[in-house]
């Protein structure tokens, strides 16, 4: 036996070979392609898109004496959801199908997914240790990467990508294109999480599994999103009026409001009581899922004390002081507060 001729691949995981009685060889590629080639020299003589990646042989039947050849195709199984960087050369995304092609065959080509865009850069920054960073990994190595790929690259294979939030695509501000509006996007590129608390609300104790969700949410989102607080209280010093929304409207952006009430000075009771107030004029506008119970939804979709209470005490656990966190954490100094309560008490 001699190696009479081969043919390069993008990546691996590539489908099984086909030869026929007419001299071809069928084979479909990771990278979305079924190609005919000449069986004595390996020439290649046709090809096809098929909008996925392909993994597995192809076939041959005949109806009525016509010859079919067929594909399944799909992106999936263990290559492309742990192949991480390798997987992600195919630059295919799932999605099952199975093609037939013959001579003469005119029916047009299901459109595959789109290809997954560049990986946005994080637009904020944490502050852990060596050792957290170890853990962190550790646990992410132990519990994740099967799925998510390693170091959170995934392939494509229709399991959620850790890198991508689509937040801002899938409910892009009403104000967006308004003449007299800017809108800033101060969110992050990516969610921190690769759950949303809907994914819970089937489990039996989804309502306790909420409440402690949005409580490390909480806790987070004073550093999580400290660019755009930041960016809220000074603009707001510039003399700018804003409007302050995140998707559900009350966690994130009520997070904002109650932080610059304490930067303006006002007592800590009253920011309670305002951050309190979301729960009688806010509209949860349906937000919630079909047959999900009470006590869950009012883990979800309420404003609780316990909330802000775990943001603030996460500011005082990590900064001490309101203050130093206004100052170490949002870049806000003493001078930069006094010229936010110059414009906005009176």
């Amino acid at each position: 036996r001699r190696e009479v001729w081969r043919v390069p691949h993008v990546t691996a995981f590539n489908g099984g070979t086909l030869s026929t009685a007419g001299n071809l060889v069928f084979e479909g590629s990771a990278d979305g392609r079924f190609v005919a080639y000449r069986a004595t020299d390996g020439k290649k003589l046709w090809e096809s898109p098929v909008g996925t990646g392909v993994m597995v042989g192809p076939v041959t039947y005949q109806v009525d004496g016509e010859q079919y050849v067929a594909i399944a195709a799909g992106w999936g199984a263990s290559f492309a959801l742990s192949g991480g960087d390798a997987a992600l050369k195919a630059g295919v995304r799932g999605g099952g199908r199975v093609l037939s092609f013959k001579l003469g065959g005119q029916a047009p080509l299901p459109p595959g997914l789109p290809p997954l865009e560049p990986v946005p850069m994080p637009s904020y920054s944490m502050e852990v240790s060596a050792t957290e960073l170890e853990l962190g990994l550790t646990l992410y190595s132990e519990h994740c990467t099967v799925c998510h790929g390693p170091m959170a690259v995934g392939g494509g294979s229709g399991v959620p990508d850790l890198r991508y939030s689509t937040e801002r695509a899938d409910e892009p501000s009403r104000f967006l294109g308004h003449h007299q509006v800017e809108v800033l996007e101060m969110g992050l590129d990516k969610s921190p999480y690769d759950r949303s608390v809907d994914d819970y609300q089937s489990l039996p104790d989804a309502a306790e599994i909420a409440q402690g969700y949005m409580t490390e949410n909480y806790q987070n989102y004073p550093f999580f999103y400290a660019k755009g607080y930041a960016t809220l209280m000074r603009r707001l010093a510039a003399g700018d009026r804003m409007i302050v929304h995140c998707t559900a409207g009350k966690d994130r952006a009520g997070t904002g409001a109650a932080l610059t009430l304490m930067a303006l000075g006002v007592p800590r009771e009253t920011v309670f009581e305002d951050y309190m107030l979301t729960n009688q004029y806010w509209d949860r506008a349906g937000r919630e899922k079909p047959g999900m119970d009470a006590e869950t939804v009012a883990s979800i979709f309420s404003a609780r004390e316990e909330y802000l209470t775990a943001a603030f005490a996460a500011i005082e656990d990590r900064c001490g002081t309101f203050d130093r966190y206004f100052e170490e954490t949002l870049g806000l100094d003493a001078a930069a507060l006094d010229a936010l309560r110059a414009t906005c008490l009176e």
